[in-house]
């Protein structure tokens, strides 16, 4: 995915096109921007992919993404929605997380960026004070329509060295088992209905 990220160049901004890597890898890109006092740090992007296998078909599995139906699987998600409405996933959906990251001390703010349920696309827009990042999520129904596979993908924007780090850390953590726990905590729900508890998938974890 190509994604363009806007930094300063002395007076003025500029694009930076990024493009996302695999599972496997990850990029970091440096951008000059002005801070307090003329200081210049070096904010990072860090991205990552992966791919999991789901049992059910692209119906059941899609809105499973959604901001109120992750509470379904993910043990600990508990979005507080602010603006729009929680049974209909619509673009700028609004809503608040608290952060899983011991040192952001606000709530995260999640926008529903992107919606495309014929293409089972949705891309969240979250932030903190010291952090940007994207997480988009990409379903297709594999040969014979019983089965899914998700497609889950990670940007993380830091804005000063403090975020860098936190961004380092998260993506770590969230891609620490290749997202296969999110894979056990959905199919465990598809096939019981229930949440698979102390698995500590979804969202949340990485924030």
């Amino acid at each position: 995915m190509l994604k363009t990220v806007w930094g300063l160049d002395g007076e003025h901004p500029r694009p930076i096109p990024t493009q996302n890597v695999g599972l496997r890898s990850s990029m970091a890109l440096g951008i000059a921007v002005r801070t307090e006092g003329c200081r210049m740090v070096s904010p990072q992007i860090v991205s990552k992919s992966g791919t999991i296998t789901l049992e059910a078909g692209l119906g059941e599995v899609f809105p499973l993404f959604g901001p109120v139906r992750e509470m379904d699987w993910a043990e600990g998600w508990n979005p507080k929605i602010l603006t729009g409405d929680p049974d209909h996933v619509a673009e700028h959906m609004v809503f608040e997380t608290e952060s899983g990251h011991p040192e952001d001390r606000n709530p995260a703010t999640w926008i529903v960026s992107k919606y495309d349920p014929d293409r089972a696309y949705i891309e969240y827009t979250v932030y903190t004070q010291k952090r940007l990042w994207w997480i988009a999520v990409s379903c297709r129904a594999r040969e014979g329509a019983t089965t899914t596979e998700a497609t889950i993908e990670y940007t993380y924007l830091g804005l000063d060295e403090d975020g860098n780090r936190h961004n380092r850390d998260a993506l770590e953590r969230m891609f620490r088992h290749d997202l296969k726990d999110w894979q056990a905590a959905i199919n465990h729900y598809l096939r019981t209905g229930k949440i698979l508890r102390h698995s500590h998938p979804g969202h949340h974890s990485h924030v």
